[in-house]
């Protein structure tokens, strides 16, 4: 049982160095080997900074089960929105799977959305599920963003889709707009300079947000 830890405490007396704080309360049962324990309990990370990114909480029961880590009833608050799901760790081949839901988060709150002349805002919701090699797991994403907002220009809603095989992402999007039409189809590869062949189309767009 773990009470009120430092999560940088236990990191170095473990020997790691995950840019990860918060406090921690745990509590574990478990037995059998190192590559197959088995076991359950529970765990909730607050007041979390994990590279650089501010997360109210963090909660999730654990399991060790068929050569498995087992995370069920994940709980996340961050970004004025939330997020939950599953996700497990194969010891033995290295994969992993997980099934994830987001709401209600504040994409005027992702730094990487932000550049200097484009600033994003809206309000976006996402289920994303993946499978396989911890290196190359298939993924399957669905975005909804509602109240699309450019450089303070309201545009309307966004929705996009985006499958992995491999190191390949075939992403499609389109639009919502009240007055405009917007669509996008493409792929990109994951890995290098990223090479994409992307088409875009779109029809009526208010340009002013892009100038």
């Amino acid at each position: 049982a773990i009470r009120d830890a430092d999560v940088a405490d236990l990191q170095r007396a473990a020997g790691l160095n995950y840019p990860v704080t918060g406090t921690v309360n745990a509590t574990l049962q478990a037995a059998g080997t190192e590559a197959n324990p088995h076991g359950s309990g529970h765990f909730s990370l607050t007041a979390v900074q994990a590279y650089g990114r501010p997360v109210k909480s963090l909660t999730a029961n654990l399991a060790f089960v068929n050569h498995e880590a087992q995370l069920d009833d994940i709980q996340m608050q961050a970004m004025r929105g939330k997020v939950a799901g599953s996700a497990a760790y194969n010891f033995g081949n290295q994969d992993v799977r997980f099934d994830l839901t987001g709401e209600s988060i504040d994409l005027a709150n992702i730094p990487e959305l932000q550049m200097p002349r484009l600033q994003v805002g809206g309000v976006a919701s996402f289920t994303a599920k993946g499978s396989g090699p911890l290196a190359q797991p298939l993924i399957n994403a669905h975005l909804q963003v509602g109240g699309l907002v450019l450089n303070g220009d309201r545009l309307g809603g966004l929705t996009a889709d985006a499958v992995t095989h491999g190191y390949h992402l075939q992403l499609t999007a389109r639009s919502n707009f009240p007055a405009a039409s917007l669509a996008v189809d493409g792929g990109i590869e994951l890995r290098g300079d990223m090479p994409s062949d992307l088409k875009l189309e779109f029809s009526g767009l208010d340009i002013n947000p892009f100038l």
